[in-house]
């Protein structure tokens, strides 16, 4: 291919992306506005009719700009593993944006679990697994890729396609997320010449976010407030987990790259980088997870009464704080009947913060000023025939100051 070629067929990538985010922006938000779930899939529909029209007008045919062979074990097993890979970067970097931007990533978060779970579990998965794990790689791994080949270096196209991938999302909150997953989609389809694996590996990560739905449509507010919140201690944890990535993404690798009969040059410096990387995770995330645990306890309550005992007399406890600022509050409850309660309150009667929940787990975020406060767990919403119960609440409560 010549340069003038090569220059063109770079440019009908660009143009194809330029065209879906135009029509993401003036054609598909309305859509989904006025739709709903039923918007979201036409707008999957109109991403795979792009994809195949663009192919016909440039005169590229579809078996070249689409290839679909026939899938080996082999490469399928490096499929899977590298997703783990991914799929492990991916959640860290969720965590961390979380941990530095709370309020918007919750925000994001309730949007989407709000509008993913208004059409019933069957047809959540057609439109939010299924439907992108064609519709979107044919635009991205079908005709974008395509016609980015002509960039000489693969690991550039692979960082290209993944930021191309992040800023499809129109999500800066989701922006690390998604392109980390578009470079590993990409490279398992550059690598193989077979948009099957992306398919895969697209499929295999929705479905995942699709089942996590099943979870988080039954939580109130204040469980869903409660797994958001993210502390300096859970991504020092997931960065500590993050160490087998590397190692998994270097089997991943082997499996999806072609078998050939080759020197496995390089394999020093290639254990020595999982090696190192490893180290860093390990050493990275014990040094946050320490830092997050630092904060002094301010107070702590745990109890396990009965129902009728919390009814008659609801736990409290008294605590003074010097100075003010940042504190967590750690809280696992739950009840058997009615929901609980908790608390916290100054001198004067005003509430600095309040939550309730049947069950809940979780770590809140507070900023209290410097005074006395009072906290209080108590059973609410009971039901009349439930005060005398004997069934046991548990409750375990810590007041940190960070």
């Amino acid at each position: 291919m010549d340069t003038r070629s090569k220059k063109k067929s770079i440019t009908a990538s660009f143009v194809m992306f330029a065209l879906v985010i135009v029509m993401l922006l003036f054609i598909a938000t309305p859509i989904q506005m006025m739709l709903g779930m039923t918007g979201v899939l036409i707008t999957e529909l109109i991403f795979l009719a792009m994809a195949i029209l663009g192919a016909i007008v440039m005169k590229e045919p579809l078996r070249e700009v689409f290839p679909l062979h026939r899938p080996h074990a082999r490469q399928v097993f490096g499929s899977l593993l590298l997703w783990a890979a991914a799929y492990l970067l991916v959640l860290f970097s969720t965590l961390l944006i979380g941990f530095l931007f709370p309020e918007q990533m919750g925000e994001v978060q309730t949007g989407l679990s709000d509008v993913i779970t208004s059409v019933p579990f069957g047809i959540r998965f057609l439109i939010v697994a299924v439907s992108p794990a064609i519709c979107e790689e044919a635009v991205h791994r079908g005709f974008i890729l395509h016609f980015l080949k002509p960039v000489q270096k693969k690991w550039a196209i692979v960082v290209i396609m993944g930021i191309l991938f992040g800023i499809f999302h129109l999500d800066p909150i989701r922006f690390l997320a998604t392109a980390i997953l578009g470079m590993a989609l990409t490279y398992a389809a550059l690598e193989t010449d077979n948009m099957f694996y992306s398919f895969l590996i697209h499929l295999i990560n929705n479905t995942l976010s699709v089942l996590a739905t099943r979870v988080t449509e039954n939580m109130d507010a204040d469980a869903m407030n409660a797994q958001s919140s993210i502390t300096l201690s859970v991504v020092g944890a997931y960065l500590l987990f993050l160490c087998i990535a590397p190692w998994l993404l270097w089997a991943a690798v082997s499996l999806l790259h072609p078998k050939k009969t080759e020197k496995t040059k390089g394999t020093g410096k290639i254990v020595l980088a999982c090696v190192l990387t490893s180290a860093f995770c390990v050493v990275g995330g014990i040094a946050l997870t320490s830092l997050g645990m630092l904060g002094n306890a301010i107070t702590t309550g745990s109890q396990t009464p009965t129902v009728s005992e919390l009814s008659e007399t609801p736990y409290t406890t008294d605590f003074t704080l010097e100075k003010g600022g940042s504190q967590q509050l750690t809280a696992v409850l739950n009840t058997p009947a009615g929901r609980l309660h908790i608390s916290i309150a100054d001198d004067n009667g005003n509430i600095a913060y309040e939550t309730t929940a049947q069950k809940l787990t979780g770590n809140f975020p507070l900023n209290l000023e410097n005074g006395h406060y009072t906290m209080t767990v108590e059973l609410v919403e009971l039901p009349d025939d439930a005060g005398a119960s004997d069934e046991l609440v548990s409750f375990y409560l810590i007041l940190l100051e960070l």
